[in-house]
């Protein structure tokens, strides 16, 4: 904990791709999660965000982010590493951000954790990069499912675009 502090800010994170999603949901298993915590919480802030993870301009992400700048939070939890970052090189600039900031990260579902002011054990080096992979994986056989469905579409005479106004 940064410099003696007994007690963290914890910012939570919850994202989800779209507003149909519950997001309540997410908020309420990660607030479960931070009583779990292996650090003394004095305070926490939730930030949410409703956007696929392939945008980078989530107003809760970049307050998230300065929070850590401005040193206001300690440590962030979240509910996986696709929640925090699109591909590989931005979950690599996000913990680089936080760890320059001595902020700590755990991440609920995929059992990463890393207390404020301490680097990643090798062991969660090695997890951290296979789901980082696995989750840039899994945004590609996304992207790819949607276009083979929207030209399946195409085929069958379906609109894909915007209809024609008139």
């Amino acid at each position: 904990v940064r410099l003696g502090r007994i007690m963290a800010r914890v910012a939570i994170y919850a994202r989800v791709s779209t507003a149909d999603q519950n997001i309540e949901q997410q908020k309420e298993s990660l607030w479960d999660f931070v009583d779990e915590l292996p650090i003394a919480v004095d305070d926490v802030e939730v930030i949410e965000d409703t956007s696929t993870g392939t945008n980078t301009d989530r107003s809760g992400y970049r307050r998230l982010m300065q929070l850590v700048q401005d040193e206001e939070i300690d440590a962030v939890v979240v509910r996986s590493v696709t929640r925090i970052a699109r591909d590989m090189r931005d979950l690599y600039s996000t913990v680089d951000d936080l760890v320059e900031n001595d902020a700590g990260l755990f991440i609920k579902n995929d059992g990463i954790s890393f207390p404020p002011g301490d680097d990643m054990a090798m062991e969660d080096k090695i997890l951290f990069n296979t789901l980082a992979l696995a989750s840039e994986l899994e945004a590609e056989m996304i992207r790819e499912r949607s276009l083979e469905g929207l030209r399946a579409a195409e085929k069958a005479g379906k609109w894909t675009t915007r209809p024609p106004y008139g």
